[in-house]
């Protein structure tokens, strides 16, 4: 009989020294069992460090976007984002508007002639698939990021842990700091990462009650006793049984 997997909570595992901690607490009371890193928090963890890249080149985003020739209404059909950047919204517009012109099989030249846009402008957006593409081009460490991205993605989709090795190698080669102290975080943890990769075990069942816990927690404080509290967590558990 193969030992039950000890799936381990990755909230902060990656980004701090609390792997090591779980490692050992694992070791010392269950020596025998297959130690798995969650998806979720590999996920999580990989996604926090993208984000400290992002948010080091956020200049990129402005740079990529050219000045408004002229400036171009929002779209009608976007709903509003209050986490937007105007140069996110002039991009997201440029893209929308070139695409809506030459979509119809109009030419570049009068697409741009209709528009009033430069003609490498709208050569950019109309060659690109989505808006983001215009800005990647414009930055080498977002773009390298985005593609490394989608390899882990891939990894987890296929539970195929066999590029991880060359993975990490790319991330701790990047010249990006974020993803090569994560790349340092996962190789002191690797076994685990491996496990977490390609077996179906995870924590996701725990973190899903957690989530509902913590829902109730946030309506219910300071309006509810303890009776009417442990009623909507076991009704909540009863609902989650039922339609999972």
């Amino acid at each position: 009989m193969h030992p039950p997997p000890s799936t381990r909570d990755r909230g902060h595992d990656l980004l701090g020294p609390g792997s090591l901690v779980y490692r050992q607490g694992i070791t010392e009371g269950a020596p025998n069992a297959v130690q798995v890193s969650d998806r979720f928090h590999l996920w999580q963890g990989l996604s926090k460090r993208v984000g400290d890249v992002a948010a080091a080149h956020r200049g990129c985003l402005t740079a990529a976007v050219p000045e408004p020739e002229p400036a171009l209404p929002p779209s009608p059909a976007a709903p509003p984002d209050q986490a937007d950047t105007p140069a996110r919204r002039h991009a997201k517009n440029l893209f929308e508007a070139v695409h809506a012109v030459t979509d119809t099989g109009c030419s570049i030249n009068a697409a741009a002639h209709q528009l009033g846009l430069n003609r490498r402008t709208v050569r950019k957006y109309a060659r690109a698939a989505t808006w983001q593409e215009c800005v990647r081009a414009h930055c080498r460490e977002l773009d390298r990021t985005h593609g490394l991205v989608r390899q882990f993605a891939a990894m987890l989709d296929a539970r195929d842990a066999a590029p991880l090795a060359d993975w990490l190698e790319q991330l701790a080669t990047s010249r990006l700091p974020a993803l090569a102290s994560l790349a340092k975080a996962i190789r002191e943890d690797q076994p685990a990462v491996v496990q977490g990769i390609t077996t179906p075990f995870n924590s996701g069942v725990n973190e899903g009650r957690i989530t509902d816990l913590k829902l109730q927690k946030r309506i219910m404080a300071g309006r509810a006793g303890v009776p009417l509290l442990r009623h909507r967590v076991i009704l909540m558990a009863l609902l989650r049984r039922r339609f999972p």
